[in-house]
């Protein structure tokens, strides 16, 4: 066996430590946002208990992620939990019969009386629940709800993603800094399918992610 040249050596190493650093550059290109989701239920109020599974909550959250893909992230569930909410009976009342003419504010006030508390502020809070009065709503800074059965408008362009999920990753956008927008195509806009999204939004997705790794 002949003994192989320092110089080869030499270049197998430089190679190799180049190629195991690319290899981790491209497993970390991609921004993990960790969440958490809540299945609640409301014993008083069966309308209001989720019909979603804890499947049904991993297949929405996937197909929410296939919504964002432009920005390059993936919204990683740490925990599901099944939860009873907190049995505010006027909230509850309040909740049931509404039509929403109040406004969101009034809506993310009894919602905030029902939620149960949470022990991890490291994560984004996403509520399956129910029917309330309206598709989806976002609680800053951290959560959202996502109603069982969102009714969305079809537009051109529309994706055939499931109405939940389009609803979470739009209510995503709130948490992220975004605000409505005009065109019915867009992510942004409250009540259609549309799917889009600009660069300048995918920009702003990405900024809250990495604030929210250095935190």
């Amino acid at each position: 066996m002949h003994p192989v040249p320092p110089r080869l050596l030499l270049l197998a190493l430089i190679v190799g430590l180049a190629a195991c650093g690319t290899k981790q550059e491209a497993q970390s290109t991609g921004q993990q946002l960790h969440v958490t989701v809540h299945l609640l239920r409301v014993t008083t109020a069966p309308s209001l208990t989720t019909r979603t599974s804890d499947a049904d909550a991993r297949a929405l959250v996937a197909e929410m992620n296939r919504i964002w893909s432009a920005a390059q992230f993936s919204a990683v569930i740490d925990n599901v939990q099944n939860e009873e909410a907190i049995e505010d009976a006027a909230a509850i009342a309040w909740l049931t019969s509404s039509a929403g003419r109040e406004g969101p504010d009034a809506v993310l006030a009894n919602l905030l009386r029902i939620r149960p508390g949470v022990s991890n502020q490291a994560t984004i809070h996403v509520y399956f629940i129910g029917t309330i009065p309206c598709n989806g709503i976002t609680m800053p800074p951290d959560a959202i709800f996502v109603q069982d059965k969102p009714r969305l408008r079809g537009v051109a362009g529309g994706g055939p993603h499931d109405p939940r999920a389009r609803v979470m990753a739009h209510e995503l956008g709130h948490v992220f800094g975004l605000f409505h927008v005009d065109e019915p195509d867009r992510l942004m806009f409250g009540g259609s399918t549309g799917t889009r999204v600009t660069d300048s939004e995918t920009a702003t997705a990405v900024d809250f992610i990495r604030a929210q790794r250095r935190r």
